[in-house]
């Protein structure tokens, strides 16, 4: 996407709602034409803005479990340089999150009901340490045992050892699956339980990657979306023994069916696996040994990939299509 001006034009992720507002403030002729609000004020009011901006930290996928330590880097760095324009910026992405939406109802938010508000208060009382000088892997695991020890995930041992790995792999996957009770965490449990030891394995490395002293963390953008199709088909409608079969019209699911969530955890190997491969083969910015790639699912979450995994089982074909730190699910013939 490009935006038109006398002289020149503005190149825009549109990817990226941040970064292309991050550009058009930057931006001296966009900001007066888009932005004449922002125009308005003060050099240095301006520049608290940008600088929130320009740490690229998304606090929804935080709170969702959806990001790596790596991400919070420049986010500490704004934390221990300038205190007060962090908590702008993350009012700034409270607000986001609560204008999300806006354009079905001007009747209040439709986002931040109670829950999600408790959810991010808890995700901003964390982050506040980084102002402490604590570590960004600190504050990463201090948020994954507060979110697993209120769904009886008890995060117990160190992250080194083999459990301490699945028990954040698993406390990461209710995460992005927005689960708030113990019976959805024991859900989530069954759906891992389903898997193969190997299969369990390649989930609790990468997902306690952090991006920061292991090599190259995997963000998968819009992992909660995806996830959350198949845990609603695993409640609704699917059967028991491996086998999945639609209930009878009217007919309502008496208890969960892991083997839906397991076939979406699949999906998810799959993708981290392609994406490790990427990273592995790839240049990434500056030939960096660690960092954070960010795949976009969003080509997986539409309802005939679902279908077609779930009723038909059919194999979907799709690969990566890689630019800089963004890669983004381009799908085969299904």
């Amino acid at each position: 996407m490009e935006i038109d001006f006398d002289d020149h034009k503005i190149s825009i992720d549109n990817s990226n709602d941040r970064q292309i507002l991050l550009q058009i403030i930057m931006n001296p002729e966009a900001r007066r034409k888009y932005l004449p609000s922002v125009e308005r004020l003060m050099p240095r009011q301006r520049e608290m803005i940008i600088r929130g901006l320009g740490t690229g930290f998304i606090l929804g996928q935080f709170v969702q479990l959806e990001s790596v330590p790596a991400t919070l880097q420049l986010l500490r760095k704004l934390a221990l340089e300038n205190p007060r324009c962090c908590d702008l910026y993350l009012l700034h992405m409270v607000l986001d999150i609560a204008g999300a939406r806006g354009e079905v109802s001007l009747r209040g938010s439709l986002t931040l009901d109670r829950e999600t508000c408790e959810r991010l208060l808890q995700a901003i009382r964390t982050l506040d340490l980084l102002k402490q000088g604590v570590s960004e892997i600190e504050v990463y695991d201090r948020y994954v045992k507060d979110r697993g020890a209120s769904l009886g995930c008890l995060c117990t041992e160190p992250r080194s050892s083999k459990m301490g790995k699945m028990q954040r792999a698993q406390i990461r996957l209710c995460g992005m699956l927005r689960i708030e009770s113990e019976i959805g965490a024991k859900n989530v449990i069954s759906a891992w339980n389903i898997l193969t030891e190997g299969e369990q394995s390649i989930l609790s490395q990468e997902l306690n990657r952090t991006g920061i002293d292991d090599g190259w963390g995997i963000v998968p953008y819009h992992a909660p979306r995806l996830l959350k199709l198949f845990y609603v088909e695993a409640n609704d409608s699917l059967a028991q023994s491996g086998e999945l079969q639609a209930v009878r019209s009217g007919e309502e699911a008496k208890e969960f069916f892991p083997n839906a969530l397991a076939v979406g955890f699949r999906l998810l190997i799959r993708v981290l696996k392609k994406a490790r491969t990427v990273v592995n083969t790839s240049t990434l910015p500056e030939q960096s040994e660690n960092g954070f790639y960010v795949v976009k699912l969003t080509n997986l979450t539409k309802k005939h990939v679902i279908k077609s995994l779930l009723y038909d089982k059919k194999f979907i074909n799709f690969s990566i299509q890689h630019k800089d730190r963004l890669g983004e699910i381009v799908l085969g013939h299904i």
